[in-house]
């Protein structure tokens, strides 16, 4: 495994999101519990898959570093319309498992109401031009509340599909990984 901070690292390269603002999500996260705490450098604990899915959680769903930890206890615990899937766990899931990882087109949460979307497919050529086809889409909310009462302004944030499988691919990779200098 290897450290959140090389994870933190290649989220800010691909979303283009500020370092300071990732790094402020983390120490929020850890210090509620949702990011392990330890050392630095060799001595920094490993990020597993369900750690940097909150951080993905914390950024995408929060509008200042503040409001992270809430908004991932929120966002995680949103269910599929039948209670079989926690949006939480469906996200670690993905990012655990690359062939899963590079069905994913895109995951799409709302800042505006708790309420995140899966969507899955795949490409087709048609007429030798490259077409994305959604084969499926899981929808997460929280079960309390009445979605057709509350006003239709969103503000939806986006994560491509090229953030989903870099990062379980790294994240696969680093199981796999073993530094000679810490014993890692």
């Amino acid at each position: 495994m290897t450290s959140r901070t090389k994870h933190i690292n290649e989220i800010v390269t691909l979303t283009k999101c500020s370092k300071h603002t990732l790094d402020l999500i983390g120490v929020n996260l850890g210090k509620a519990g949702l990011l392990p705490k330890g050392g630095r450098g060799l001595y920094a604990p490993d990020a597993k898959p369900e750690h940097i899915a909150n951080l993905l959680i914390g950024l995408m769903a929060s509008d200042k570093t503040k409001n992270a930890v809430d908004a991932v206890k929120s966002y995680s615990k949103l269910q599929t319309e039948d209670s079989s899937a926690r949006f939480g766990e469906v996200l670690t899931k993905i990012l655990s498992i690359v062939n899963l990882a590079d069905k994913v087109f895109a995951v799409r949460l709302c800042r505006t109401i708790p309420e995140a979307e899966i969507i899955y497919g795949r490409i087709e050529m048609r007429n030798g031009i490259p077409v994305p086809v959604v084969t499926d889409t899981r929808m997460f909310r929280d079960k309390e509340i009445d979605y057709e009462k509350i006003p239709m302004l969103r503000h939806d944030v986006t994560l491509s599909p090229g953030v989903i499988q870099t990062m379980a691919n790294q994240l696969e990779m680093a199981k796999n990984y073993h530094d000679p200098k810490s014993g890692k």
